[in-house]
């Protein structure tokens, strides 16, 4: 039997301790990207309560719910294209209605434009039914500063039997004014 040559063997140490470096750093990435806080994602499942800041639309009963097709939805919406940032309260103003004859629950988040691709959440309601609007959010973000930016109210639509989220979602264009 011949033994294999001093060569061969590091060539084989080489390689797996290359091995070992490639493994430890997908192990690395994949941790990161598992437990990186998408803090723009809105949750899977519909908050179990109504929005302390949503009030009960005036209706008058006789709105028929809006045609959906089986395993799908459909939304009315009011909404306001300007959205206000009351420093001092703590308070996010932005104008939102789910009229009763929606056939989907949803959430809002207000967010901020930093880049073209990136995007923060400065406020989040939490349940707002069919049949209810609502006026204001408590503001989630610390550091802000007074002036104008580009934002987005994005309405993430959930199911009202079962709590599961719509695979849509709608994305308004606003001006979010920061105030003291």
């Amino acid at each position: 039997m011949e033994q294999p040559s001093t060569r061969n063997k590091w060539g084989i140490r080489i390689l797996i301790a290359a091995l070992i470096m490639i493994t430890l750093v997908c192990t690395g990435i994949t941790v990161y990207l598992l437990n990186r806080d998408d803090q723009t994602a809105a949750p899977a499942y519909a908050p179990q309560q109504i929005d302390d800041n949503a009030r009960e639309l005036d209706n008058s009963g006789d709105e028929e719910k809006l045609e959906a097709q089986e395993g799908g939805g459909s939304v009315s919406l009011t909404y306001s294209a300007s959205v206000t940032v009351d420093l001092a309260q703590e308070k996010v103003s932005v104008f939102v209605e789910n009229p009763e004859r929606s056939t989907q629950d949803l959430i809002i988040q207000v967010l901020l434009k930093e880049s073209e691709n990136e995007e923060k959440v400065i406020a989040q309601s939490e349940l707002i039914p069919a049949g209810y609007g609502i006026d204001e959010v408590d503001l989630q973000e610390d550091g802000l500063a007074k002036g104008e930016y580009d934002g987005v109210i994005r309405i993430s639509y959930y199911n009202p039997d079962d709590g599961e989220k719509a695979m849509v979602n709608t994305d308004i264009p606003v001006t979010v004014t920061v105030m003291d």
